[in-house]
């Protein structure tokens, strides 16, 4: 159940707009001539490097195109230069904005990996078909995934390891739980 696009504010930005998916925050600019520091919203830094073009999400649903000049990672952040950024004052003006891509270009995942925001709003149902609530959250953890899953009643944290997790289906929006003994008490 890796995770491979992620943040609380994306996640809910997307949710129900999954034809473009954020993968960086455009942050404070970067120098003098328009280079702007971008906080990954990714586990994959290295597509900026490959990437000829990114979207520039000004508002929800308005989108504008933009040409890479160049991206140098740095730690957890990516310095981005982009054409048509040439100063500091144009690049204090997307402070704020996320750079998008249309899902299509995302990398494909493996086997049984998903979107974090594909998973949020999935229904959980027990093996003998009890639903516990749907999945609002995504708890990252050294261990593994936990998801918070929520009904009109209470919370549950449900770890997302394979003795639980049993099968996740995307169509019908839900994920079949194993609960391990005390999970749903």
């Amino acid at each position: 159940m890796d995770r491979f696009s992620r943040n609380k504010k994306t996640d809910a930005l997307y949710k129900d707009d999954s034809e473009f998916v954020a993968i960086g925050y455009i942050g404070k600019p970067y120098g003098i001539k328009g280079a702007l520091s971008i906080t990954l919203l990714t586990d994959y830094p290295e597509q900026f490097k490959t990437l000829k073009q990114i979207y520039v999400e000004h508002s929800a649903g308005h989108r504008e195109l933009f040409e890479i000049v160049t991206a140098t990672t740095q730690k957890n952040k990516v310095i981005l230069k982009l054409q048509g950024i040439d100063t500091r004052n144009q690049a204090e003006e997307m402070v704020g904005r996320y750079i998008v891509l249309p899902r299509e270009l995302c990398r494909e995942l493996p086997d049984d990996t998903y979107f974090i925001f594909d998973l949020i709003g999935i229904t959980v149902r027990t093996d003998d078909g009890t639903v516990v609530g749907k999945i609002e959250d995504i708890m990252e953890m050294p261990a593994n995934d936990v998801y918070v899953v929520r009904n009109e009643d209470r919370e549950y944290l449900i770890p997302a390891i394979k003795e639980v997790v049993k099968k996740i289906d995307m169509e019908s929006r839900e994920m079949l739980i194993t609960p391990l003994e005390g999970l749903l008490e």
